[in-house]
């Protein structure tokens, strides 16, 4: 207050402190010490991913073919071996054959084989009674005269149920009989009857079935064309060494579900549609092969199938004996299936 004496002491706390300040700051300005404690530590960068990718080596398995168990009518041990479809592809190149074609199209009054691979050239305006039509991919030239002799006695002749004759056109002028049954006795007085005075030469064979095999033949006769099939089967080559590969087509399937199975030499029936690749109105296939110990005289049987849905039975019975899958099938299709034929041996 204004006339109150003066506090000494109070000015002695200000003047100190005033003196301490400017110390201070004389201080910082000589020295200029960092305040880098005052900072937050610096982040530490982050590692950088590495992705590699990986290409696994890849190590070939060898083929493990499957060994298919005897017939059900049949218990004892297989005396021979079979031919089964393996699952892991074998594609080393064969040598090139003149394709065998199980003669593509339909009855003979309404077609007949001109060569390997060729539609049929229809002589009838109509298919026989309840059968599906064929669908041909190209037009087919006239039949061979010699094949309506061989296909009319062949019809009117053979009854055997485990018999199957088959006339079969490989180009245009070689002409084949083609005989298949359980049994080669008096084959060759057989197919010099069929042939007996038709002009020009006939080339004939006699391919062995087994027993087992019977119930496929049978199913296969009892189409209303035999002995001339309405599908074409036609294989690469007739004889496979074990380890490589079946190759073929199917051919006048085109607009149906189509299957291909094969009869095996101890009667039992395998699906191959996994192998079936269709283009262009064709449908090819490459199927693995091998053999299980020793070779036998006995031929693989191939049957091809068109229907108009996908059958039931194969999916179903699929490694059964010929006799109840073949039943069965017959039960589902009765005589409306396009079928093709054809066999070969695994060397």
């Amino acid at each position: 207050m204004i006339g109150e004496p003066a506090d000494g002491w109070k000015w002695a706390q200000a003047s100190g402190l005033s003196l301490g300040l400017h110390a201070a700051l004389l201080a910082y300005l000589v020295y200029q010490p960092t305040l880098e404690f005052l900072s937050p530590d610096p982040a530490m960068p982050l590692p950088q991913i590495e992705v590699t990718t990986l290409i696994p080596e890849v190590v070939d398995i060898p083929a493990v073919p499957t060994e298919t168990l005897p017939s059900p009518a049949d218990p004892g041990p297989a005396t021979a071996t079979e031919a089964a479809a393996v699952a892991s592809p074998i594609t080393p190149p064969i040598a090139e054959v003149v394709p065998a074609e199980t003669l593509p199209p339909s009855d003979p009054a309404h077609s007949l084989p001109g060569e390997a691979g060729a539609p049929i050239a229809s002589t009838a305006p109509a298919e026989p009674t309840g059968a599906l039509p064929v669908h041909a991919t190209t037009e087919a030239p006239p039949p061979d005269p010699r094949l309506l002799i061989l296909v009319d006695r062949i019809r009117s002749q053979l009854t055997d149920a485990c018999l199957l004759a088959l006339p079969i056109m490989r180009g245009e002028e070689e002409l084949t009989l083609s005989l298949l049954s359980d049994s080669d006795r008096n084959a060759s007085a057989l197919t010099d009857e069929l042939v007996a005075g038709i002009e020009g030469d006939i080339a004939r064979e006699t391919l062995l079935l087994d027993p087992r095999q019977c119930p496929a033949v049978a199913f296969a006769r009892r189409d209303i064309r035999y002995p001339v099939f309405a599908l074409g089967l036609q294989l690469d080559a007739q004889s496979v060494a074990s380890g490589d590969s079946l190759r073929g087509r199917i051919s006048n399937g085109a607009g149906y579900v189509q299957t291909l199975l094969m009869v095996d030499e101890n009667g039992a029936v395998h699906d191959l549609r996994r192998f079936l690749l269709s283009s262009a109105g064709v449908t090819r296939f490459d199927i693995p092969v091998a053999r299980m110990r020793q070779p036998r005289d006995t031929r693989q049987l191939l049957i091809a199938l068109a229907t108009p849905q996908r059958l039931n039975t194969v999916t179903a019975r699929a490694g059964d004996a010929a006799g109840p899958f073949f039943d069965a099938l017959f039960a589902e299709v009765g005589q409306t299936a396009l079928i093709g034929i054809a066999s070969f041996d695994v060397r």
